[in-house]
């Protein structure tokens, strides 16, 4: 495979992971404020509506062991702030990937570079992608496929939009 072709795949793949990555995170943060603001209505419903609750007894007791229920499992249903701090990372570390990826494309489909040369950075940019690898398999990504599709087509438009328009 020519240095070319490489170059222009890892710049898919990366472009493509950058906008699963804004995509994901959103959810992910989206998923978190409605998990909280779900789990506080029903402590605050439990706790204060007490005299309310008190002819329907059980129903108050079911909405207090899930708010107990939730919290204990929140961890296993949802990323932690410090694990959204990590994805934030990883995204700009795809995005910076990219961007550097293209720069090196274009400098070689413009001739600034021989395809020694751009072998020779392609290469070090890919001895960079062991910290993405590393943090990648740390946060374990879910991969959603309305997000993937999303972020496929959002990866079109952009290399269409920037690289393929008249």
């Amino acid at each position: 495979m020519s240095i070319d072709n490489k170059i222009w795949l890892d710049l898919v793949h990366a472009k493509k992971g950058d906008e699963y990555l804004v995509l994901y995170l959103c959810r992910q943060r989206d998923i978190r404020k409605y998990f909280k603001i779900v789990t506080i209505v029903f402590s605050a419903g439990g706790a204060m509506g007490w005299a309310i609750w008190k002819p329907i007894a059980g129903f108050a007791c079911a909405v207090i062991a899930l708010v107990q229920l939730l919290g204990s499992i929140e961890s296993f249903l949802i990323h932690n702030e410090d694990q959204l701090e990590s994805l934030s990372k990883l995204r700009l570390l795809y995005y910076d990937r990219a961007n550097r990826l293209e720069e090196l494309w274009h400098d070689l489909v413009k001739n600034k570079v021989t395809d020694e040369e751009a072998s020779t950075v392609f290469f070090e940019l890919r001895k960079s992608a062991k910290e993405i690898e590393d943090l990648d398999n740390k946060l374990n990504i879910k991969k959603v496929k309305k997000l993937d599709a999303e972020a496929q087509y959002k990866t079109k438009v952009y290399l269409d939009t920037y690289h393929f328009s008249n």
